[in-house]
């Protein structure tokens, strides 16, 4: 039996005009490549090291904030994090699905 599905939604709010985007990614949909990039950047990412506040920090009411639903065979995760308050692993995450979303969602 092969490696479970990743599947991740993700949902950006927040910034200037406080417009709400977002989609979904499921591994089985993605090219070869782009699924082992998918496997490298989620387990860089350290779940207990995200900033779990959801409130905008005083000073940067513009900021995105970043909602993440992702499920992994049984193991479902989910996660808030703020522009600004994401570590690198995280921030590269985010990088590299939000493209992918726009993406499908024009479709």
């Amino acid at each position: 039996m092969g490696e479970p599905e990743w599947r991740i939604r993700i949902e950006r709010s927040g910034g200037f005009a406080g417009m709400t985007i977002g989609g979904e990614v499921r591994r089985n949909q993605l090219s070869a490549a782009d699924a082992d990039e998918l496997n490298r950047l989620v387990a860089a990412i350290d779940v207990s090291r995200q900033d779990p506040g959801s409130q905008p920090q005083p000073g940067q009411p513009d900021r995105f904030q970043y909602h993440l639903v992702a499920d992994h065979g049984g193991d479902h995760y989910e996660l808030t994090v703020r522009d600004g308050a994401m570590d690198a692993p995280m921030n590269e995450l985010v990088n590299w699905l939000m493209p992918r979303v726009r993406e499908s969602s024009q479709r």
